[in-house]
């Protein structure tokens, strides 16, 4: 399995490239600093930004699945009012002009998909992020809206809030809705990126929602 990384310049998308490493997989990051990532057995490292469409895909040019753990902290020094919808229309660009077809995706739970139960989380969450942080919430909506109207085989994978030293009893996941929780720390979201991206078939053009198993 050869697996294409995006976002290893924080913690989400470091953890997503050791897991799949763990798991025998061949990874490619294409990160700005390559510094940040120590060398590694069957990690390959392209330097250069996420918005450079020549440098993506150069680092997908082999890979069987994309994995995007991009967030706003990832492109801080990028313009623009919505770096990571942007960044990740410049990946899906770039996998439509190679022939690619898996890409995963992290995402947040202020992103609506359709058949959600509209629970209090539900209802509550988004309106809240979105008064609190508005121009973030806008970068995730949109790239919520990039990566559905895509014709690739996405899974947009749906986080509420990031704890990063309780792994809980792992992770849990809901397609619906219908469970969920609080809280999902960043190595369970990593799994789970990597999990997704591997099991193709049950999340096809699916939104699941990931969380720490209580």
């Amino acid at each position: 399995m050869k697996i294409t990384v995006f976002g290893a310049e924080r913690e989400i998308g470091q953890k997503v490239i050791s897991y799949a490493l763990s798991q025998g997989a061949f990874v490619t990051a294409c990160i700005c600093d390559a510094g940040i990532l120590w060398p590694r057995k069957n990690l390959t490292v392209i330097e250069g930004a996420v918005t450079c469409k020549e440098k993506v895909m150069e680092a997908m040019l082999d890979a069987d699945i994309i994995i995007s753990a991009l967030t706003d902290e990832c492109l801080k020094k990028k313009g623009g009012d919505t770096p990571v919808a942007d960044a990740n229309a410049t990946i899906i660009s770039a996998m439509e002009q190679l022939g690619k077809t898996r890409l995963v995706v992290l995402g947040s739970i202020c992103i609506h998909a359709f058949g959600d139960q509209q629970g209090l989380l539900q209802r509550l969450h988004p309106k809240i992020a979105a008064f609190l942080y508005a121009q973030r919430i806008r970068d995730i909506v949109k790239t919520g809206q990039i990566v559905m109207h895509s014709h690739l085989n996405w899974t947009l994978v749906r986080v509420v809030n990031f704890q990063t030293k309780d792994n809980g009893k792992g992770y849990g996941v809901s397609l619906d809705g219908s469970r969920s929780g609080l809280w999902v720390s960043t190595n369970n979201v990593a799994h789970f990126l990597y999990d997704a991206a591997v099991d193709s078939e049950r999340f096809n053009r699916k939104m699941p929602i990931v969380y720490n198993k209580n």
